[in-house]
């Protein structure tokens, strides 16, 4: 917590380096992470991000865990595929994303930039 304003100072410096006519920047939140002290930090991390981001409407935040989060918002290692199945979408490290995990962030950041910009 003591760092909040610092990280806070370091994502706003950050968004604004990223600025240009035109250019929309999508950042991508991270999911609910296994461990209870390292998501606890994170949310640190995520209250920064989304408070930049709020004051600056050429940024845009993907929250990664409204896809890759259980049913009450917090961390799984599994969630049903396609086809209803059981599909591995985290790590055992509980921090990092399976080839599924990635594909359905992936999906995610895709149907977001599908709706701000025209991917004729």
């Amino acid at each position: 917590p003591r760092w909040a304003p610092e990280y806070r100072r370091r994502v706003a410096d950050v968004m604004d380096r990223l600025q240009r006519d035109d250019r929309l920047v999508l950042w991508v939140l991270l999911p609910p992470m296994a461990d209870p002290g390292y998501a606890g930090r994170q949310r640190v991390i995520r209250e920064a991000v989304t408070a930049e981001a709020g004051e600056r409407p050429w940024v845009l935040t993907v929250d990664a865990a409204g896809t890759l989060a259980g049913p009450d918002g917090g961390y799984v290692e599994e969630l049903p595929g396609p086809d209803g199945a059981p599909v591995v979408v985290r790590r055992s490290d509980g921090i990092h994303l399976t080839d599924a995990g990635g594909d359905r962030l992936a999906q995610l950041v895709y149907d977001v930039i599908a709706a701000h910009a025209d991917l004729g």
